[in-house]
Protein backbone atom coordinates (compact mmCIF):
# COMPACT_ATOMS: atom_id res chain seq x y z
CA UNK A 1 0.00 0.00 0.00
CA UNK A 2 2.59 2.18 0.50
CA UNK A 3 3.98 2.23 -3.00
CA UNK A 4 0.72 2.90 -4.37
CA UNK A 5 0.42 6.12 -1.98
CA UNK A 6 3.38 7.16 -3.28
CA UNK A 7 2.82 6.53 -7.02
CA UNK A 8 -0.84 8.31 -6.40
CA UNK A 9 0.57 11.03 -4.99
CA UNK A 10 2.11 12.31 -7.94
CA UNK A 11 -0.75 12.59 -10.04
CA UNK A 12 -1.99 15.86 -8.94
CA UNK A 13 -1.62 19.00 -5.72
CA UNK A 14 -4.50 17.62 -3.75
CA UNK A 15 -3.85 13.64 -3.94
CA UNK A 16 -0.31 15.00 -3.19
CA UNK A 17 -1.46 16.19 0.59
CA UNK A 18 -3.92 13.63 1.58
CA UNK A 19 -1.19 11.10 0.68
CA UNK A 20 1.02 12.32 2.87
CA UNK A 21 -1.59 12.70 5.42
CA UNK A 22 0.37 11.73 8.77
CA UNK A 23 -2.74 9.05 9.49
CA UNK A 24 -2.01 7.09 6.41
CA UNK A 25 1.07 6.31 7.41
CA UNK A 26 0.47 5.88 11.18
CA UNK A 27 -1.85 3.12 9.74
CA UNK A 28 0.52 1.46 7.19
CA UNK A 29 3.60 1.87 9.32
CA UNK A 30 1.45 -0.03 12.24
CA UNK A 31 -0.08 -2.22 10.12
CA UNK A 32 3.37 -3.14 8.03
CA UNK A 33 6.00 -2.54 11.02
CA UNK A 34 4.51 -3.49 14.14
CA UNK A 35 5.56 -2.28 17.13
CA UNK A 36 9.36 -2.37 15.73
CA UNK A 37 10.20 0.98 14.76
CA UNK A 38 11.12 4.30 16.45
CA UNK A 39 9.71 7.78 16.12
CA UNK A 40 11.06 9.93 13.57
CA UNK A 41 10.03 13.64 12.62
CA UNK A 42 6.55 11.58 11.14
CA UNK A 43 4.99 8.22 10.23
CA UNK A 44 6.23 8.83 7.25
CA UNK A 45 9.64 9.14 7.90
CA UNK A 46 8.86 6.43 10.63
CA UNK A 47 7.69 4.06 8.00
CA UNK A 48 10.87 4.53 5.86
CA UNK A 49 13.37 4.13 8.38
CA UNK A 50 12.07 1.36 10.10
CA UNK A 51 11.69 -0.64 6.44
CA UNK A 52 14.67 0.57 4.56
CA UNK A 53 16.84 1.03 7.40
CA UNK A 54 19.82 3.33 7.18
CA UNK A 55 19.76 3.82 3.52
CA UNK A 56 15.90 5.06 3.85
CA UNK A 57 16.16 8.10 2.16
CA UNK A 58 14.82 11.85 3.91
CA UNK A 59 10.92 12.82 3.71
CA UNK A 60 10.90 16.77 2.74
CA UNK A 61 7.53 18.32 3.08
CA UNK A 62 7.01 19.90 0.16
CA UNK A 63 4.13 23.44 0.46
CA UNK A 64 1.43 23.28 -1.58
CA UNK A 65 -0.58 26.39 -2.29
CA UNK A 66 -4.01 26.21 -3.59
CA UNK A 67 -5.49 22.68 -1.14
CA UNK A 68 -7.66 23.53 1.09
CA UNK A 69 -9.33 20.69 3.54
CA UNK A 70 -10.52 20.42 6.45
CA UNK A 71 -9.55 16.73 7.17
CA UNK A 72 -5.48 17.90 6.68
CA UNK A 73 -5.73 21.43 9.00
CA UNK A 74 -7.74 19.76 12.28
CA UNK A 75 -4.32 17.93 13.03
CA UNK A 76 -2.47 20.81 12.85
CA UNK A 77 -4.68 23.02 14.29
CA UNK A 78 -4.93 20.51 17.56
CA UNK A 79 -0.95 20.47 17.57
CA UNK A 80 -0.33 23.87 17.23
CA UNK A 81 -3.13 25.36 19.47
CA UNK A 82 -1.67 26.67 22.18
CA UNK A 83 -4.11 26.27 25.17
CA UNK A 84 -4.43 28.78 27.89
CA UNK A 85 -3.29 27.73 31.27
CA UNK A 86 -6.83 28.52 33.10
CA UNK A 87 -8.24 26.15 31.22
CA UNK A 88 -5.88 23.44 32.33
CA UNK A 89 -6.32 24.52 36.13
CA UNK A 90 -9.35 23.17 36.95
CA UNK A 91 -10.04 20.13 38.21
CA UNK A 92 -14.51 19.17 37.75
CA UNK A 93 -14.06 15.36 37.09
CA UNK A 94 -15.21 13.56 39.91
CA UNK A 95 -12.71 11.02 41.59
CA UNK A 96 -13.87 7.27 42.74
CA UNK A 97 -13.32 4.29 44.28
CA UNK A 98 -15.34 1.19 45.10
CA UNK A 99 -17.97 2.29 42.94
CA UNK A 100 -20.36 -0.36 41.78
CA UNK A 101 -21.24 -1.20 37.98
CA UNK A 102 -25.14 -0.52 39.01
CA UNK A 103 -24.08 3.04 40.61
CA UNK A 104 -21.20 3.78 37.41
CA UNK A 105 -24.28 3.54 35.18
CA UNK A 106 -26.47 5.27 37.09
CA UNK A 107 -24.28 8.14 37.68
CA UNK A 108 -22.01 8.25 34.74
CA UNK A 109 -22.18 6.11 31.95
CA UNK A 110 -26.12 6.95 31.69
CA UNK A 111 -25.85 10.81 31.88
CA UNK A 112 -22.62 10.70 29.89
CA UNK A 113 -20.61 12.44 32.73
CA UNK A 114 -16.79 11.75 32.57
CA UNK A 115 -14.89 10.15 35.78
CA UNK A 116 -11.94 8.93 36.99
CA UNK A 117 -11.87 5.46 38.77
CA UNK A 118 -8.89 5.49 41.47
Amino acid sequence: MAGELCKVSRCSRALYCFAHHDELWKVITLRDVGGRFSFSSCWKQTFLNSTLGASAPRHLRQRVAGVYSDLLFQPWLCASLRLKPKWLARDNIDRRSGLSPEDFVREYEGPNRPVVIT
